[in-house]
C-alpha cells in the first residue's frame, strides 16, 4: 500500500455516520490484545459523548478514500493543565506496518503543542505489549503501575 494514499485528517464533527463509526472503532479497540472483550452491538454505540467533549478532544483519523483505517483520539485535561491525554490510537490490522500510527502520532503531537500543552500521558494495558513498545519507542516512560486484585 502506498502510505501517501493515506490521509490524515480531523474528524467531521457534523457528519453523523463518520461520528458513528469513530465512536464503533473507539469501542472496540479493546479487542486487538483481548479476545475475551465484549463490544456493545454496533447500533448501541452513542457517539454524544465526543460531541459533549468536542472543545477538548482532537479526533484523528486516517483515511483511504472514504475507508477509516486509524483513529487517534486525544483530550486536555483540565485536572492536569499544561498535559493532554491519549484516549486512544488505533490503525487497522490490514494497515499497520506502513507508518500511519506514526503519522498520527504525529500530527497528535502537534496539536498538544499547539494547546500549549507540555507533556501527553496514556494508558497502556499490559495485555497490550505492541502499544508498549511503540509508546517506549516514541519517549514515553512509565511513571505509575496500576495492579489490580479479583476478589
Amino acid at each position: 500500500m502506498n502510505d501517501h494514499s493515506i490521509q490524515i485528517r480531523d474528524v467531521d464533527f457534523n457528519n453523523e455516520v463518520e461520528l458513528h463509526e469513530l465512536a464503533y472503532l473507539y469501542a472496540a479497540v479493546p479487542l486487538d490484545w483481548d479476545a475475551s472483550y465484549a463490544v456493545q452491538r454496533e447500533a448501541e454505540i452513542n457517539f454524544s459523548w465526543l460531541l459533549e467533549k468536542r472543545d477538548t478532544l482532537k479526533c484523528l483519523l486516517a483515511t483511504l478514500g472514504s475507508k477509516i483505517v486509524g483513529i487517534h483520539v486525544l483530550q486536555t485535561q483540565s485536572q492536569r493543565p499544561h498535559t493532554c491525554f491519549i484516549k486512544t490510537l488505533w490503525v487497522s490490522p490490514d494497515f499497520r506496518g506502513e507508518g500511519i500510527g506514526s503519522r498520527l502520532k504525529a500530527a497528535g503531537e502537534q496539536w498538544v503543542r499547539e494547546t500549549g500543552s507540555k507533556a501527553m500521558v496514556t494508558h497502556v494495558m499490559v495485555k497490550n505489549s505492541k502499544m508498549l513498545e511503540i509508546n517506549r519507542s516514541k519517549g514515553f516512560v512509565p511513571t505509575k503501575v496500576e495492579m489490580e486484585k479479583k476478589l
